[in-house]
């Protein structure tokens, strides 16, 4: 396998999960799982295509920007509380910064309450928040 990180190209790049910082309503969130600390998605395909059954094509660009955000606390995680509350109120705005990209969302709504669970350790509460125009800049790369 070639390495990319090389004389001609210099070093990648460098993530360190504690430059990581999630917002949400104001407040930033910590206390999360061991592994991921949050997942984002886009609920829409950025392009759909159709094919004719001569193979005669086109494309349609979606321009629907909403997504999926996980917040994954602790089941002891303060942070909890500050869930519970934008559950309640909805219309909230979650933004999250790395040291590779920066994501946003100004109108968020958590989708349900997690589940909760008994068990020999700590468990995780799984926050699922949909959020309505999301936006991902990316902090690294050609500019």
């Amino acid at each position: 396998m070639t390495s990319h990180n090389s004389d001609r190209t210099g070093l990648v790049g460098i993530y360190d999960a504690n430059d990581t910082t999630i917002m949400v309503d104001g407040h930033e969130m910590y206390a999360f799982q061991d592994g991921d600390m949050f997942t984002a998605t886009y609920d829409q395909d950025r392009w759909t295509t159709v094919e004719d059954v001569q193979g005669t094509g086109t494309a349609s660009k979606n321009n629907k920007t909403g997504g999926t955000i996980t917040i994954n606390l602790l089941e002891t995680s303060p942070c909890n509380a500050i869930m519970e509350q934008v559950t309640e109120t909805g219309n909230f705005p979650v933004d999250i910064v790395s040291s590779t990209y920066h994501l946003s969302a100004v109108h968020c709504y958590v989708q349900k309450k997690p589940d909760l669970q008994g068990s020999g350790t700590v468990s995780n509460r799984a926050w699922v928040i949909k959020a309505i125009d999301m936006d991902e800049t990316p902090l690294v790369g050609a500019k």
